[in-house]
């Protein structure tokens, strides 16, 4: 019982925290929520910020100025999950080669979340329009399957300045590399060109071990 009324506690003091919170608002095709930081890396930075939502990704603003204090583009976004006035994000730091996680408190969840589906609706709509066509897919294969395999991996970040694929077709791709380091370097090339990075585990199945797997990241 003990146990039970610290938990109510909590809640009852972080959901008297963000209820004073303001209100999101929106500026373009961005939306701005208010939130509290609950790690002390971030807490350094301001007692409150402003997360920012958009096209660009996520990034953390001073709520006075909206100075930007740090941007996670969508293509460094893990994962995010939620819960009762609760917002938790994972992303991969380029300085630390890992995966590292923000933990936020903030009122109006549910808006963000539909604004988060709508942004990425866009941006998903717009690769399968740039979408590598069966045809040339087909002809990147044959250029990897013929080529010496030191040229792999130059040809296939050519294909990707200016195609999207899809999750399917990435792992087409890695079945025919000869190394485990070019298919690391291929997945994680290739997991900022998908239109349907939902599946993105279906390319990781074709990596050759869980180490790999875990160095995609």
């Amino acid at each position: 019982m003990g146990a039970g009324a610290s938990r109510n506690v909590a809640a009852d003091q972080t959901g008297a925290a963000v209820t004073g919170l303001p209100a999101p608002y929106t500026r373009e095709d961005c939306m701005f929520f208010t939130i509290i930081p609950t790690e002390d890396e971030l807490r350094r930075k301001g007692e409150h910020l402003v997360l920012e939502v958009g096209r660009q990704g996520f990034r953390l603003l001073r709520p006075s100025t909206e100075d930007p204090l740090s941007l996670f583009p969508w293509g460094q976004i893990h994962s995010w999950a939620h819960g009762t006035n609760r917002f938790t994000f994972r992303y991969f730091d380029d300085g630390k080669k890992a995966i590292l996680q923000h933990n936020l408190l903030m009122r109006d969840v549910d808006p963000l979340l539909q604004h988060i589906q709508h942004i990425i609706d866009e941006i998903l709509q717009e690769r399968k329009s740039s979408a590598i066509s069966d045809e040339s897919f087909e002809e990147l294969l044959g250029r990897v399957r013929g080529s010496d395999p030191s040229m792999h991996l130059e040809l296939v970040r050519t294909a990707a300045k200016m195609n999207f694929f899809t999750s399917e077709q990435g792992r087409s791709i890695l079945e025919l590399l000869a190394t485990g380091f070019d298919k690391v370097e291929v997945a994680t090339l290739l997991h900022g060109r998908l239109i349907d990075q939902n599946r993105f585990s279906l390319m990781l199945e074709a990596l050759d071990c869980g180490e790999d797997r875990d160095n995609v990241w």
